[in-house]
C-alpha cells in the first residue's frame, strides 16, 4: 500500500502518498511554531484519509508458437506459457469443413496483456 501512486493536486505529478506524508513528518518536526504545526498536522491526517488505489500489476506478453511441434494450433504466453488454442476444425451440419480463429488481447489463464512486449510495467 505504501508504493501506490496517486496525483498530487498541485502539479498532476505521481507522488507515493508515504512520500508526501514523510515530507510533511519531517516538516512538522522542524516547525518552530506550534500553529505551523497544527496545520502541518491537519494536512497529514487529510493525506492519511485519502483512499489508496487498488491498481494491479500490467503484465505484458505476447503469443508464441507452442514448443511441441506436436502439438499444432496451439500458441503459449511468453508469461505463463500455457497453451491457448488458436485455431478450431470443424464440419458445419451442412458438411462443410469450417476454421474458427481465435485471437485474444489477453491471456485467459494469467491474464498477461498480449501487446508484444515482454517487460513489465
Amino acid at each position: 500500500m505504501e508504493n501506490e501512486l496517486k496525483p498530487c493536486a498541485y502539479n498532476e505529478k505521481l507522488v507515493r502518498l508515504k512520500d508526501v506524508n514523510d515530507a510533511l513528518t519531517a516538516q512538522f518536526m522542524d516547525s518552530p511554531l506550534d500553529s505551523d504545526r497544527w496545520v502541518i498536522g491537519r494536512i497529514q491526517f487529510r493525506v492519511n484519509e485519502i483512499p489508496a488505489v487498488d491498481a494491479a500489476e500490467v503484465r505484458h506478453a505476447r503469443w508464441i508458437p507452442h514448443p511441441d511441434k506436436e502439438v499444432r494450433d496451439y500458441d503459449c504466453c511468453t508469461w505463463c506459457g500455457i497453451g491457448t488454442k488458436r485455431r478450431e476444425y470443424g464440419i458445419n451440419p451442412d458438411g462443410r469443413e469450417y476454421v474458427t480463429e481465435y485471437s485474444f488481447r489477453y491471456c485467459p489463464w494469467c491474464g498477461a496483456r498480449m501487446d508484444g512486449e515482454d517487460v513489465d510495467a
